[in-house]
């Protein structure tokens, strides 16, 4: 797994408290400034919420092929800053198979990750979740934030991946249309295809995982 944006391991270290001798005298430095930035405003965030803008201004939305959605997101990724800027923007992937299978199969596809079980199990028991209304998905995304971070069991790389797939999730969901024509239902739907497609792009870098969850967005616009 790649290296993720300085903001995100910074992320971590505020979540579970972490002692600042397991870090580097620089990234110290750089941490406690950047410490005072706001969660929903991750590098990630902001490339997926440049990529996502621009897909709503030059195509509107509302087409569900995703070979062509697919071809869309990736033209205009190369137009955002903060996404060039990630990790692994100069190797990102897109196959509509494999993006098809997140959308329609997003708790298999997130099981099938090279995980651990103690991620795994978390991760498992968040897609098992039964919910009552779009706020227990808020309620649910911040359980695993915090489970996951206060998982000792569970690597700081691994806490990333995962940490950056919730925060891409929150994110996808307030640019997505509220409510939706399915409801409840499928908001949670949706909210899982983002999860899964953050998830599994996140084991290739942090720009892989931007690019999957704007796709996926993208297709629900």
């Amino acid at each position: 797994m790649k290296r993720f944006s300085l903001f995100m391991a910074v992320a971590i270290m505020s979540l579970v408290g972490c002692s600042e001798d397991s870090f580097n005298e620089n990234f110290e430095k750089e941490a406690q400034v950047n410490l005072k930035i706001d969660a929903t405003e991750s590098v990630e965030v902001r490339a997926l919420n440049e990529i996502i803008d621009a897909y709503k201004v030059y195509y509107k939305g509302g087409d569900d092929d995703t070979g062509i959605v697919m071809n869309q997101v990736f033209d205009l990724s190369a137009s955002s800053k903060n996404f060039l800027g990630l990790t692994g923007s100069d190797k990102v992937v897109l196959n509509e198979l494999d993006l098809d299978r997140i959308v329609i199969y997003p708790k298999e596809v997130s099981n099938n990750l090279s995980l651990s079980a103690e991620a795994g199990y978390l991760i498992d028991d968040f897609f098992n979740s039964t919910i009552k209304s779009s706020s227990d998905i808020d309620m649910l995304l911040n359980n695993l934030i915090d489970n996951i971070t206060s998982n000792m069991k569970i690597d700081e790389e691994e806490k990333l991946v995962v940490l950056n797939a919730c925060l891409l999730t929150i994110k996808c969901r307030g640019l997505m249309q509220s409510p939706s024509n399915g409801g409840d239902d499928d908001d949670w739907s949706r909210s899982n295809s983002i999860m899964a497609a953050g998830l599994s792009g996140g084991i290739d870098s942090p720009a892989q995982a931007v690019l999957n969850a704007a796709v996926v967005t993208a297709l629900t616009l």
